[in-house]
């Protein structure tokens, strides 16, 4: 029976000597197997989304922030598709760093409103900010489906 609740560090550390030794290709189940009460996919998702050391876990830069915006209205909600535009950037990731700009943003934009209004002029804004101005933040932006559940490349689950 699988367990829903978070791993452990010792699981982590479990996990990532079942997949050096084992690798990923295919091999999920039988790591969930050494893993005592783990699915294949549970195993799967910690590592690729959060384990895996080829993960960029670098903060987001000005550039890809701004690359993200432009992307999401294009894209949405296809985050896999969007992941393949950032170097070492998973899905995961790039839902969660746009989620966290929206709410940034939309806190920021009324400031830049009134700004504008009081000095009848064009406020300064960062490169990022420029990207989002125009938006309409009175529609749910964080709406969009997770199609995270496409891990084809990572060979069978089960």
């Amino acid at each position: 029976m699988p367990v829903y609740n978070r791993f452990t560090q010792q699981e982590d550390d479990k996990l990532v000597r079942l997949v050096e030794e084992y690798g990923t290709k295919g091999n999920w189940k039988m790591i969930s197997k050494k893993m005592h009460g783990r699915s294949p996919r549970q195993c799967m998702d910690r590592y690729v989304r959060f384990l895996d050391p080829s993960v960029n876990k670098d903060p987001w830069t000005p550039e890809e922030d701004k690359l993200l915006l432009e992307l999401v209205p294009k894209l949405s909600p296809k985050w896999r598709q969007i992941s393949l535009f950032f170097r070492r950037r998973n899905d995961i990731q790039c839902r969660n760093r746009y989620r966290k700009l929206c709410y940034e943003l939309s806190k920021e934009k009324p400031k830049l409103e009134e700004e504008n209004s009081n000095n009848n002029q064009q406020p300064s804004k960062p490169e990022v900010y420029q990207a989002f101005a125009d938006l309409d933040f009175s529609t749910d932006l964080f709406s969009f489906g997770d199609e995270s559940n496409n891990f084809g490349i990572f060979g069978d689950l089960f």
